[in-house]
């Protein structure tokens, strides 16, 4: 993944600052990937490379997949989909050469031609991660990103609920599929009782 001069700031939770006098914390503002799964019966994501330029000292960040709908991201996610890090997890580069690994608690299962996105969320506003965008070099070079490096797009939202896409940026990301050995034999023992 090709990685330009920018970076995204995921902001945090924000108090309600209308005049209703109600101090109720809205939702965070997270960001989304979207991406389609072109493996033959779909795969098993185990874990997830994120890039991040800076990180809170404090608090933590999550990682989550979630379903979309109509081409945009819902609040649906995924069974095993979540992973929460603490700051001493995460790490940062000045070059977005350094991944910070969300390792899910199960393999997460994706179906074959299905859109899903990938979701940061955060309550600080010191974290920020790496994207790539058409028109600006990449790090490190001369080159220029020509071409998007995910098939998928980046979404911003101010809620959680409402998201707008960025057709010319993409969030620095790998993900990781489960392999199985199906070489392997096994025995289970089944028992009425």
């Amino acid at each position: 993944t090709r990685s330009s001069t920018s970076s995204v700031t995921i902001q945090p939770d924000r108090q309600n600052q209308g005049g209703g006098g109600d101090n109720a914390p809205s939702p965070p503002d997270p960001l989304a990937q979207s991406f389609i799964i072109d493996v033959g019966d779909g795969c098993y994501v185990t874990s997830v490379d994120c890039f991040f330029s800076t990180k809170s000292d404090t608090i933590p960040v999550r990682a989550e997949i979630r379903r979309m709908n109509n081409g945009y991201p819902t609040n649906d996610v995924l069974p095993f989909a979540q992973k929460y890090l603490n700051p001493g997890s995460v790490n940062t580069s000045t070059d977005a050469s350094t991944a910070t690994t969300f390792t899910f608690p199960s393999p997460v299962y994706l179906q074959e031609g299905t859109e899903y996105c990938l979701v940061l969320k955060t309550d600080s506003t010191d974290y920020a991660v790496y994207t790539a965008r058409l028109g600006e070099t990449v790090i490190g070079s001369d080159r220029t990103v020509s071409k998007q490096p995910a098939l998928g797009v980046i979404f911003k939202s101010a809620n959680d609920s409402t998201w707008t896409p960025e057709q010319m940026e993409d969030l620095k990301f790998d993900m990781k599929k489960a392999v199985f050995d199906t070489t392997t034999g096994g025995t289970v023992t089944l028992a009425n009782k």
